[in-house]
């Protein structure tokens, strides 16, 4: 019985021994490949060894969360860009003037978004000098050719540094590339150059030589620059090449005079003025400059003095200027200041901004609400006839001039 016993415990302890040994087996960490020795190649997973195939469809690689995916760039050639194709300064037969020919032309396939000046300009160091302008707003070019001269002042010889400059007031915003602009050159004038004098006794001849509109196609309400410039192109022996002066000019017949002065110099034979102004209204304006309007100066001809262009003033887009008042009557007070009390009525369409009253056809002299049907005008002199005229406006215009006047005499 006790041999029997023994020989169950043993086998029951070689059963637990051999369930110990199987599970040592299974827990042991599998060894790391062997690292290949200096001058050993790594060995090349076989084909069953890849995970994903060369010709299956592998997932494309994700930004990190939070990052937008990087766009593709612009090409350059899809961009507008305009450059200075060519630039040439040549002497002429006068050894102090020189002849100058631009060409600028636009790169890339994009459509230039606004219009744009090319400038020559005498000295490369100072652009506030300009020889010649010219703005362009046909857009649809590929190609803009300016040709102009300029003499240079007596004091003025030797080698000339001189820069050609398209899109000179930045004014293009989707150039691909603004350090492309310019084109510099030389230019030698002779110890002899210089303005040629005059014969001693000649006079000045002063005339409007450029009216340069910066805005090609004008609307109700916007400011409209002028460029203006006032040249001689001869003066008396020993007198400054460009006299002081007035000019005036008017933005049109019916408009006051406004009155601008040159001062003398004596480094240019010209004077430059921008002037800024507006209409209230659609139309076609004869603006108008007159060179030396005092007659101050001492001309060989007062025949060339005056120069005009016509300017057409559009509505704004999908506006329409209101009707004109009507039953404009006054009323005058017996006692206290000098005034007059001017009313009207208005029932037209569309509805005003407000009410304009004009003092004869162009002086305004007040303004008043779109809900008001009356106004007081003051600062008047005693005994005296005016025209006043009552004008409804908006954003596209005004209404009719001279529809709604009246003609009163103020108290004596």
């Amino acid at each position: 019985m006790k041999t029997r016993v023994l020989i169950l415990l043993m086998f029951v302890l070689i059963a637990l021994l051999s369930n110990v040994a199987c599970r040592g087996r299974e827990q042991a960490p599998v060894p790391a490949p062997a690292q290949p020795t200096m001058g050993q190649s790594q060995p090349q997973p076989t084909p069953a060894q890849n995970l994903v195939s060369p010709t299956s469809n592998q997932p494309t690689a994700q930004p990190p969360a939070g990052k937008a995916p990087t766009a593709a760039p612009t090409s350059p050639s899809s961009q507008a860009d305009l450059v200075i194709a060519d630039a040439t300064v040549a002497l002429t037969n006068n050894p102090n003037q020189v002849q100058i020919h631009i060409v600028a032309r636009k790169q890339g396939n994009a459509a230039i978004t606004a219009a744009f000046t090319i400038r020559w300009h005498p000295h490369q160091k100072d652009k506030t000098q300009v020889g010649c302008s010219q703005d362009f707003y046909n857009l649809t070019q590929t190609e803009w050719v300016v040709d102009c001269s300029y003499t240079y002042p007596a004091n003025e010889r030797g080698e000339m540094h001189w820069v050609a400059v398209v899109d000179a007031e930045n004014d293009v915003k989707n150039e691909s590339n603004e350090n492309n602009n310019e084109k510099t050159g030389t230019i030698t004038i002779a110890s002899g150059g210089g303005q040629s004098p005059v014969p001693a006794g000649a006079s000045y001849d002063l005339y409007v030589r450029r009216m340069d509109f910066m805005q090609p196609d004008p609307i109700v309400g916007q400011t409209i620059k002028l460029a203006v410039m006032i040249a001689s192109d001869t003066r008396p022996s020993g007198a400054p090449y460009f006299p002081a002066s007035y000019f005036r000019w008017r933005k049109g017949p019916s408009f006051a005079w406004q009155e601008e002065s040159c001062p003398a110099s004596t480094q240019y034979a010209q004077c430059t003025k921008t002037l800024e102004f507006s209409y209230t209204q659609p139309g076609d304006y004869a603006v108008e400059v007159e060179a030396d309007n005092r007659k101050e100066i001492a001309e060989s001809s007062e025949t060339n003095n005056a120069r005009s262009f016509t300017l057409t003033v559009k509505a704004q887009a999908g506006g329409q200027a209101p009707a004109a008042p009507t039953n404009c009557r006054t009323r005058v007070p017996t006692s206290g200041s000098v005034q007059i009390i001017l009313d009207w009525d208005y029932s037209g369409q569309p509805a005003p901004s407000g009410f304009r009253i004009y003092q004869g056809t162009t002086s305004l002299e007040k303004t008043v609400g779109p809900n008001d049907k009356s106004a007081t005008l003051s600062n008047l002199t005693r005994g005296v006839q005016y025209h006043f005229d009552v004008r409804a406006y908006n954003s596209a215009g005004e209404s009719r001039a001279n529809a709604c006047s009246v003609d009163v005499t103020s108290p004596r």
